[in-house]
């Protein structure tokens, strides 16, 4: 794929999302099991659900662009759950392995919200229509009101 022109980044870059979620959708069952904190697992639950929604509002937006639904994968996700599998050799202490869980799904929130935030503006230099860019705002408003749900669990050694 050459990327020569703002509608080829913004296509890179919503593949690149739609593999982060689809990805994440399969992990957050995976994260709430490994959790022992009951309101961190609840926050993953949840998440997994909206994840769905997030999934279905980039299907929409393939749709509506005329473009193949395919993921790019990139390395970032990756990286975070190779990291976490590799934490997991140092501790066998719950509560620092449920603030390290905690730190590395913030981490990814933070990802998801300046991806989509980068597509929402290219979206607009592009001219896109309205309900595309709504589509993209929604996951973005998910992915902070998750951040801000994360951020305030307490969780004590």
């Amino acid at each position: 794929m050459n990327i020569d022109t703002i509608e080829d980044l913004f296509q890179y870059k919503l593949k690149l999302i739609y593999h982060i979620e689809t990805h994440l959708s399969d992990k957050l069952t995976e994260m709430a099991d490994k959790t022992s904190h009951e309101e961190l697992s609840e926050e993953f639950e949840s998440h997994q659900g909206e994840t769905a929604n997030q999934i279905k509002r980039l299907e929409n937006i393939f749709e509506k662009m005329e473009i193949e639904p395919e993921e790019i994968e990139g390395n970032t996700m990756h990286g975070i759950f190779e990291e976490n599998k590799e934490f997991e050799n140092y501790t066998d202490n719950q509560d620092i392995l449920d603030m390290y869980y905690k730190s590395g799904a913030i981490k990814i929130e933070y990802i998801e919200m300046s991806s989509y935030q980068s597509l929402i503006k290219l979206a607009n230099l592009m001219g896109l229509n309205d309900e595309i860019i709504e589509e993209l705002q929604d996951n973005h408003n998910e992915e902070q009101e998750a951040l801000d749900s994360l951020q305030k669990i307490e969780i004590e050694v």
